[in-house]
């Protein structure tokens, strides 16, 4: 009965509110994926070996997964759930995993080495995108308590 109720007075009875897709509502977020993801990034490869260090170790999968649920969680507050911006923040994030997060090593076999880059390269592209979705559907769950 509630639910007919809220048809009539034309609310959204919808558990997760959903949003539209433009660059104009979104240039914002995709900025601050850019910034997180290619600059900052960047800043680091300049550091030399040390830099490249704590980039893999500390940013690879701890900051950027904070980073990214933030950043989609945000974007779901603010505008709702659709599935373009978590695919467009995983394809930014991703590609700088083939970026700055390759390190050659003159000690392990080029063959063994290619499998093991493109496994975690895997692997990061199914964990950044799962966190990207995600975020983006609980920032769309709370939207609704906040509207």
């Amino acid at each position: 009965m509630a639910r007919k109720l809220g048809r009539r007075l034309g609310e959204d009875t919808h558990i997760i509110k959903r949003g539209e897709f433009s660059l104009e509502t979104a240039k914002m977020y995709i900025a601050a994926t850019i910034v997180v993801f290619h600059i900052i990034p960047l800043i680091f490869v300049f550091m030399g070996d040390t830099g490249i260090q704590i980039l893999i170790n500390i940013f690879l999968f701890t900051i950027n997964i904070i980073a990214i649920f933030a950043i989609g969680l945000f974007y779901g507050v603010r505008i709702g759930f659709n599935f373009k911006f978590p695919l467009v923040m995983t394809v930014i994030s991703i590609l700088s995993y083939f970026f700055y997060y390759s390190s050659t090593s003159t000690t392990i076999d080029i063959g063994t080495y290619a499998v093991n880059y493109i496994a975690t390269g895997m692997i990061v592209l199914i964990v950044y995108a799962v966190f990207s979705y995600v975020s983006t559907i609980i920032g769309g769950w709370l939207k609704r308590f906040f509207v």
